[in-house]
């Protein structure tokens, strides 16, 4: 093992317009992401985050660094 790091990154998202986007762009959350497969999904957690005021989202990440034996 030559380096490891973790990480508890969060994103705060303000309204569902940016949920969507960052799911579009972020292919690998959801694979078969789609706003019309997820029509309702998204009605329910847009009336969440307006009675919330926002979502807020963490994550877990490793990074290991290791090198081959001899």
């Amino acid at each position: 093992l030559t380096h490891c790091e973790e990480a508890f990154p969060s994103l705060r998202f303000d309204d569902i317009g940016a949920v969507v986007f960052y799911l579009k762009v972020i292919s690998w959350q959801i694979p078969d992401f789609s706003v019309a497969a997820y029509r309702d999904r998204l009605r329910a957690l847009h009336r969440r985050m307006v009675a919330e005021g926002g979502l807020e989202v963490r994550s877990h990440y490793f990074l290991i660094e290791a090198e081959k034996g001899k």
